[in-house]
């Protein structure tokens, strides 16, 4: 049960982290661009460590697959990859959260979601600590 509850709270802790003021956006879109890097589509060798995301929408089952791969639980995966779809991040968003190295904070401003977006992250990052840490 304890490696449930971090495994979930190291998913959801970055994205919180990031929701504070604008302040530090000021320091370089260009870490975006490198969070980014490491996505791979499908049908293309995925080095060490990427993580490979199926072309087209990415479905809720997608996003917990994926979720699964990066070592959270499988029902924290399905927890949260419902949120996010009930949320409506966009697809641009969902690849984006997907693919940021979530071992560390993570601004979602730096990691180029939309402001809608990222206000939507917000609610759904909440609602992951109500309702996804069990």
């Amino acid at each position: 049960m304890r490696n449930t509850v971090i495994a979930a709270v190291c998913i959801a802790l970055p994205l919180l982290a990031g929701c504070g003021d604008d302040s530090s956006t000021a320091s370089g879109s260009s870490t975006a661009a490198a969070s980014t890097s490491s996505v791979v589509s499908t049908g293309t060798a995925a080095p060490t460590g990427t993580v490979v995301l199926p072309a087209g929408d990415l479905s809720q089952a997608d996003i917990a697959t994926v979720l699964a791969g990066k070592g959270l639980p499988p029902k924290q995966s399905e927890c949260v990859a419902r949120i996010y779809v009930e949320e409506r991040i966009s697809q641009d968003g969902l690849r984006r959260i997907l693919g940021a190295d979530l071992s560390g904070p993570v601004d979602p401003a730096l990691v180029g979601l939309s402001a809608e977006d990222q206000t939507r992250v917000g609610v759904a990052t909440r609602r992951m600590v109500q309702e996804c840490l069990f």
